[in-house]
């Protein structure tokens, strides 16, 4: 399945899926998009974001908050490859690349989650695309 659309998607990324840039993926869809605490009804809501520079960027809270701009918007996680450029991809191996190129994965925050599966991708990506802390340190 390709994704891309102008509001977010909520299914996670499986075998086969390709994220291209601009795509915007939300946990928690529809009610992403209603500013919490008033109205928010999602349990620890996230987005992920493909950018045109070819980084793969997962963010606690809604998509609203890409979109206001609002200060304190940090990523939680990066994933980039030494391409930069194109789509990400997860192959039929289950290993995650952009560009053709193995994407390795940064945690820039505490609060990130470690396991990545149910959401954003609907399994553990393998050791292959790695996980490091900002600091460079493997997890």
């Amino acid at each position: 399945k390709l994704f891309k659309a102008n509001e977010p998607e909520t299914k996670a990324l499986e075998i086969g899926s390709i994220f291209v840039a601009g795509g915007v993926l939300s946990k928690c869809g529809a009610w992403d998009l209603v500013r919490p605490p008033r109205f928010q009804t999602c349990k620890d809501p996230m987005t992920l974001v493909m950018g045109d520079d070819g980084v793969l960027t997962l963010y606690n809270g809604g998509p609203w908050r890409l979109w206001e701009g609002e200060d304190g918007h940090l990523p939680l996680i990066e994933m980039n490859s030494k391409e930069r450029t194109g789509s990400a991809e997860i192959g039929e191996n289950g290993i995650l690349t952009i560009g053709g190129e193995v994407a390795k994965i940064t945690y820039f925050s505490e609060s990130a989650p470690i396991r990545l599966a149910p959401w954003p991708f609907a399994m553990e990506l393998p050791g292959k695309n790695g996980k490091k802390k900002k600091t460079g340190k493997e997890l």
